[in-house]
């Protein structure tokens, strides 16, 4: 894909989106995370202390094969997730834990967007109430650095 497919998929999810979750991330102390690649995506990120990185992800899925899609229709999948995450350094090298909450995959846009607000805050709750047990309980990955 050029950059401008890029852009014309990502204009629906900036034009409808981006307003609602910015006014989510300033209500709630996130900050939105600019560079998330081409593909649409919404990204927002808070920390919740020294060690813990909380997050918030709203995206557009990509088609069964794990392709992107390169047209925007109104009823392409979309998933809004969320989490935290910290890095630790231990005898095998940096490793990354995560716990993630996932509030909805294979939504359609339209459908989405519809419940945006209240979504964002159902997740929110969710992702705050995760304790650093449950971050190191989570996803482990060595980070290769």
């Amino acid at each position: 894909m050029t950059d401008e497919d890029c852009k014309a998929l990502r204009a629906p999810l900036e034009r409808d989106a981006r307003p609602t979750f910015e006014k989510f991330a300033s209500r709630n102390g996130l900050v939105i995370i600019s560079d998330v690649g081409r593909y649409p995506r919404l990204r927002a990120e808070a920390q919740k202390d020294a060690a813990v990185t909380q997050w918030i992800d709203f995206w557009m899925e990509v088609d069964a094969n794990g392709a992107y899609y390169t047209k925007f229709e109104d009823n392409l999948p979309h998933e809004l997730s969320g989490g935290a995450g910290t890095e630790r350094i231990e005898q095998d090298g940096i490793i990354r834990y995560a716990a993630v909450v996932v509030q909805y995959t294979g939504r359609p846009y339209r459908q989405a967007i519809a419940t945006l607000a209240q979504d964002l805050e159902d997740l929110w709750r969710s992702v705050r109430a995760l304790t650093v047990e449950d971050v190191l309980r989570g996803r482990r990955s060595k980070i290769r650095r």
